[in-house]
């Protein structure tokens, strides 16, 4: 399996063999959790339903034939999944994606699942081109941009005890993968609570025992946030910025 990244997409190159989709799905799931997502069972499945069908009624399961994936993030947390093989195609005018009625029927569900899930799927004119677009929906979730020692991180909801051990994680993650400049985006947060709010403390406290030179902002906090920011004298440690 071939890998290729872009700062916004990235691409699977895999033989049509079937052994090849676990390591592909452990690949995913790595590059979602590098966007804060740790928990994606609809997208995973769709990712899987595609390539399945690619490899099984594109390619027949040729294992010199690829299937070629493409993930690209389009914002606000949608992304468009392209999955390409190297068959003849389907007739995908007049195809029934509904689920069967027939609660016993195997097949014909794979894509009628995708089609659940995504809310849209298309398919190129030749039929061996599938695109699926999806929104993954956490309560709360993270956007991570990381350029060499420095990391930009936008939350996405409100910061509680609910993603606490999300929060932790990630930024635990951050450190050890060298980055010492943090900008921490909260225009879109509402509301912190101290739960989480401990949770900058302990971090602010480990960076700049390990790097005193470290950096920490954070921007566009409403102005309940920066009051408390201010009233726990956690401004010390993180500058706030407009």
């Amino acid at each position: 399996m071939e890998i290729e990244r872009k700062k916004n997409r990235i691409r699977f190159i895999l033989a049509s063999d079937m052994e090849q989709v676990a390591p592909l799905i452990d690949e995913v799931r790595g590059y979602l959790r590098e966007r804060g997502v740790v928990d994606a069972p609809p997208f995973i499945l769709t990712i899987r339903e595609l390539v399945n069908n690619g490899i099984e009624h594109g390619n027949k399961s040729d294992t010199v034939k690829k299937v070629i994936m493409d993930i690209e993030e389009i914002g606000n947390f949608r992304f468009k999944i392209s999955v390409k093989d190297e068959g003849e195609g389907f007739e995908h005018a007049s195809i029934n994606l509904s689920m069967p009625d027939d609660p016993s029927q195997v097949r014909n569900r794979g894509l009628a699942l995708v089609n659940t899930f995504a809310y849209e799927l298309a398919f190129n004119d030749a039929g061996n081109v599938s695109i699926a677009y999806m929104t993954i929906k956490n309560d709360t979730f993270f956007t991570v941009d990381k350029d060499g020692n420095s990391c930009t991180i936008r939350p996405v909801g409100d910061l509680t005890g609910k993603v606490a051990d999300e929060l932790r994680t990630l930024l635990l993650d951050s450190q050890a993968s060298g980055v010492t400049s943090y900008n921490f985006d909260f225009s879109d947060v509402e509301d912190i609570d101290s739960i989480t709010l401990s949770i900058f403390v302990l971090f602010a406290n480990n960076l700049f025992k390990d790097h005193p030179d470290g950096s920490l902002l954070i921007r566009n906090a409403n102005s309940d946030i920066v009051n408390m920011f201010q009233l726990t004298r956690l401004d010390r440690f993180y500058k706030l910025v407009e």
